[in-house]
């Protein structure tokens, strides 16, 4: 069996490919829905979190396609594409983390769940110790 950097290593390369595909198909989709929708029907890329994203934030698909000159679709294309594999690499730092080689699967809002269960174990520790304080001061009184 290959040692687990080589398969790690295959994997980042088959999903970077992916990646660049996916992207210029995506922009291809919505360069296609401007030229026969214009601005009046969103492209349907619902089902792709990161293109959703890209053409209601970076780009509000109605004020971008309102706007566009023909002649700057592919200078817009490369930016999208460019754009897209940025926050696919973004969601993904945040999915995946490496800790003392061990690959984790791990979320920021895991974290803060994660820190904010021990924050409340703190807290109810101490609410426990202030409760026993103040009963051990009743009983001495």
């Amino acid at each position: 069996m290959p040692p687990i950097a080589i398969i790690v290593k295959a994997i980042e390369k088959n999903s970077k490919e992916k990646i660049e595909d996916r992207a210029v198909i995506v922009a291809d989709k919505i360069i296609e829905n401007l030229l026969i929708n214009g601005s009046t029907k969103f492209p349907e890329i619902y089902n792709d979190p990161t293109a959703h994203y890209l053409m209601t934030k970076r780009w509000p698909y109605k004020k971008w396609a309102s706007e566009i000159i023909k002649s700057e679709i592919k200078w817009w294309k490369k930016e999208f594409c460019e754009s897209y594999r940025a926050n696919v690499r973004k969601d993904s730092k945040n999915l995946l983390e490496y800790d003392n080689g061990v690959l984790q699967i791990a979320t920021n809002s895991t974290k803060k769940l994660i820190k904010m269960m021990s924050l409340k174990d703190i807290m109810e520790r101490g609410s426990h110790e202030s409760k026993r304080m103040v009963s051990k001061e009743t009983q001495g009184v």
